[in-house]
């Protein structure tokens, strides 16, 4: 059996399946989404109040001496 595919066709199809799904599921991972991006700020955020903490303790100790 010999089956003759059209490789731009297939391309076409993925690409239509795969815009249908993410119309139809966005919204679902929307929040998900969103969650990761708070996480992600927050644990900057965290890493920069570390540095800042570890520059004053050297700018302390400094005076000190």
């Amino acid at each position: 059996m010999d089956i003759n595919v059209n490789r731009r066709a297939v391309e076409k199809l993925v690409d239509y399946v795969a815009s249908g799904i993410g119309s139809t599921a966005g919204h679902l991972f929307a929040g998900r989404i969103a969650r990761r991006a708070v996480e992600s700020r927050l644990i900057a955020a965290k890493g920069e109040v570390q540095i800042q903490r570890i520059l004053a303790e050297g700018q302390a100790d400094t005076m000190q001496i």
